[in-house]
């Protein structure tokens, strides 16, 4: 995923992108049973947790709507999307 920039305490606009397989096709989300997205510091010393949505299941596509408290303290996040699969 490329950078992605907002500021302290905005909410808008969510975070999106295309889940992509090693070959870069789309990951077909269909037998997917949740999606999550973790964001941690630079450090790793902070790290937190939340439920994504999928937008679309068969392009791959997720997102997070940000929520009151997320966008409180300023510095550098990296954030990962994680794909739990059915069974």
């Amino acid at each position: 995923m490329a950078d992605f920039t907002l500021k302290q305490g905005d909410l808008e606009p969510g975070i999106s992108t295309v889940l992509l397989d090693a070959d870069g096709a789309p990951v077909v989300l269909t037998d997917a049973e949740s999606v999550t997205i973790t964001f941690s510091t630079l450090e790793r010393d902070r790290i937190f947790q939340h439920d994504a949505d999928i937008v679309s299941a068969l392009t791959g596509e997720v997102g997070y709507d940000w929520e009151a408290g997320d966008t409180d303290d300023a510095g550098t996040f990296y954030a990962e999307f994680t794909v739990i699969w059915t069974g």
